[in-house]
């Protein structure tokens, strides 16, 4: 019983990371139009 006390923050903390972590990639990313026309 502990350990699931003990394991729920890692693993929230984990998955709240992650979703950030993307969210971040994704606004900072160029649109795929943009990066297509620079490859000319």
């Amino acid at each position: 019983m502990l350990m699931l006390v003990a394991a729920q923050p890692i693993v929230l903390l984990v998955i709240g990371g992650s979703l950030w972590i993307m969210a971040n990639l994704n606004h900072n990313m160029m649109p795929m139009d943009q990066i297509m026309q620079m490859q000319r």
